[in-house]
């Protein structure tokens, strides 16, 4: 942990705020405690053999679970301030500061559920599933959700409309990336209930969109359409741009399903400078593999290339693999509009792999035209060729698979 965690949690009643510093210091003289220094700060490790005996020491004085409900208020804390800013221009270092912080996270998760805290419990999930999403542990966060829905479902009208609607919300997301479809489903479907009921426009429109973007996901492109446009509209006549900017994506990406690539470019260029203002990274980067895509269609390889690659930064930035599987996805099917088989499939084959390792497959739709992209190369190589090159690119690291997706004879 770093000092500010110390400090709030071990500070109070049993320790004066002066005295932490000076005992630290003893600690870490002693070596008990470990220094790992990093850019700007320092985090502290007790070593476990040391700390396995403070538990200890900690059960029989009764001051373990006042330690751990500061520890986990704490954590709270942190989560609050990392869920507002993980849709803005701070998504970057505070994604980075969570995946430093996990562990400890972990276990404010492990004793809220232990403790049977559901209020603090659903606060945590809420406040961490653009995380779980964007590094990847879609597994783990599904889990949380799970445990923390199943315990609090019985008391549900007993929290804030706001929370529990955020909760399924984030449940709802988590579902639909793993690509359990009903699951989310039956999320969206509660919360636009609840909003409905509770007059939360915003929230009803919230609900329209996600139930829009499983319908998409399951193939359902009409009532997509219909469903992303009336919240759409609900979105318009309260004047939240960043939501905006979000609707007019997911009509981009209905047209660009139906090979439209006119009108998929004309919503992805309108959208793109309402995320870039608001800094939402996550959200350009689903523009940029948009627009990638859409280049594709037009036959315009070197800009599709930009998009790709640009994206591919922003990723790498943030180690957002979902967004670098997504890269991996689409230059695979510009080298094989270009002829470069064998490159297309190592390409395929690698995105297929993470998103394997992040549980976080393709849905159907894409995955039908991923197969369609790919089908010149198939043809081309064979079966037996076109096995091995898919091979190729399921074993590789992924530094090797973003080298084969920069390589030279990529479009310049």
């Amino acid at each position: 942990c770093d000092m500010a965690a110390v400090e709030s949690v071990c500070g109070g009643a049993t320790i004066a705020g002066t005295d932490i510093l000076a005992l630290l210091a003893q600690l870490i003289d002693q070596s008990w405690v470990q220094v790992e220094v990093q850019p700007g700060n320092a985090r502290y490790r007790l070593l476990e053999v040391v700390r396995q005996y403070a538990d200890e020491r900690r059960g029989v004085q009764g001051e373990h679970a006042w330690l751990a409900q500061r520890h986990a208020a704490h954590y709270l804390a942190l989560t609050e301030e990392a869920h507002q800013a993980l849709s803005g221009p701070e998504q970057g270092p505070w994604l980075t500061r969570l995946e430093t912080e996990h562990d400890n996270v972990r276990a404010a998760l492990q004793w809220a559920l232990a403790q049977q805290q559901c209020e603090l419990g659903l606060h945590l999930v809420r406040n961490l599933w653009r995380f779980w999403y964007a590094r990847g542990y879609l597994r783990e966060g599904a889990a949380w959700f799970t445990h923390f829905l199943t315990l609090s479902r019985p008391i549900a009208a007993t929290f804030p409309p706001t929370l529990w609607i955020q909760v399924l919300f984030g449940a709802g997301r988590i579902a639909y990336f793993q690509g359990d479809y009903a699951a989310s489903a039956q999320h969206f479907g509660e919360m636009r209930a609840v909003a409905e009921a509770n007059g939360d426009a915003a929230q009803r429109a919230s609900a329209l969109t996600q139930l829009g973007n499983v319908a998409l996901y399951t193939g359902a492109v009409a009532e997509a359409r219909s469903l992303y446009a009336e919240g759409l509209a609900l979105r318009r006549a309260l004047g939240d741009a960043r939501t905006i900017g979000s609707s007019l994506g997911n009509l981009g990406w209905v047209a660009l399903l139906e090979s439209d690539f006119q009108t998929a470019q004309a919503y992805f260029m309108e959208c793109l400078p309402l995320h870039q203002h608001l800094s939402d990274t996550i959200e350009i980067m689903r523009t940029l593999t948009g627009l990638g895509l859409v280049a594709t269609g037009l036959r315009d390889a070197a800009v599709a290339y930009d998009h790709f690659v640009a994206c591919l930064a922003i990723a790498q930035r943030l180690d957002a693999k979902r967004a670098i599987a997504d890269c991996l996805d689409g230059l695979a099917a510009l080298a094989a509009a270009q002829g470069q088989h064998g490159r297309a499939l190592r390409l395929a084959g690698a995105a297929e792999a993470l998103e394997l390792a992040i549980g976080n497959p393709l849905p159907p739709y894409w995955q039908k035209r991923r197969a369609e992209a790919l089908a010149p190369a198939r043809r081309a190589l064979g079966d037996a060729a076109s096995a091995e090159m898919l091979l190729a690119g399921r074993i590789m690291t992924l530094p090797q698979a973003i080298a084969e997706a920069l390589a030279p004879s990529a479009p310049s």
